[in-house]
């Protein structure tokens, strides 16, 4: 096994973005579509609104890699707060 760090570093680098796609494909996070709402709640399934980002929300979009492009979203019943991800996202030129 080579002791060279670059190459652990590339190596956890890649095993990191093959972890971010596999996340993405499996839905982790995404927009829950419902038969009343295009964007329900997670626990209680009413409708959700966008609240402003956090700093902390702008640096997980950038660690991401923007693979998922996160938006904040607060629920109007049970005041659940978090982030979520469309699936047709298309990205600014």
């Amino acid at each position: 096994m080579p002791t060279d760090p670059f190459f652990k570093i590339f190596l956890l680098l890649i095993f990191y973005v093959i972890i971010l796609i596999a996340l993405r494909y499996l839905g982790f996070g995404e927009k829950k579509i419902t038969t009343e709402c295009l964007n329900a709640c997670p626990k209680c399934l009413s409708s959700l609104h966008r609240v402003e980002r956090k700093i902390s929300d702008r640096l997980l979009n950038h660690l991401t890699f923007k693979i998922f492009n996160f938006k904040r979203y607060k629920c109007n019943s049970c005041e659940w707060q978090g982030l979520r991800w469309e699936k047709n996202f298309k990205a600014n030129p």
